[in-house]
């Protein structure tokens, strides 16, 4: 009787039993990297968010010929030619409104404050809050006004709308 050369059926259910461990790691580190290009993708999206909102409160205020409040969560951003107002009702989001257009900033905030130049004026010299990136991780933002000589003799002893 010629005996035929194969495997044997404990060296096959083995060769099986680590093919399915490589496999499964396989399938492992696929799906956590997967998850961590989601995750990444995410924060990346905040963070242009968060970016473009800076920039842009940034420019209204560099461009600002006075910052008013309106109420305690809504203040704004008067040019010569236009008046930007941003609301800070929802601390889910911000809204920019300019002319007929509005902007929502998907940015959770908390602790906002901002300060007056003088009693005697109405004029906001200082705007800060937290933005909420995670769980316990805050993003602070900080933006100061100057106001030109001109602007602070104009409006001394008379604040804006009386």
């Amino acid at each position: 009787m010629k005996r035929l050369k194969a495997f044997t059926i404990l060296e096959l259910l083995v060769s099986m039993l680590l093919s399915g461990i490589v496999i499964s790691l396989i399938l492992t580190f696929y799906l956590q990297f997967r998850k961590y290009l989601v995750t990444l993708e995410h924060n990346s999206g905040s963070d242009r968010e968060i970016a473009l909102f800076s920039n842009v409160l940034k420019r209204d205020f560099d461009r600002a010929a006075m910052i008013i409040p309106v109420d305690k969560e809504i203040i704004q951003c008067i040019t010569s030619h236009q008046v930007i107002r941003y609301d800070f009702e929802d601390d889910r989001y911000i809204l920019r409104l300019e002319n007929n257009r509005t902007d929502t900033f998907n940015i959770r905030w908390t602790n906002l404050e901002w300060k007056k130049y003088s009693d005697r004026t109405n004029l906001i010299s200082e705007l800060s809050f937290d933005i909420k990136i995670d769980k316990d991780l805050y993003f602070p933002v900080s933006e100061e006004k100057r106001y030109p000589a001109q602007v602070l003799f104009n409006y001394e002893n008379k604040p804006y709308g009386n």
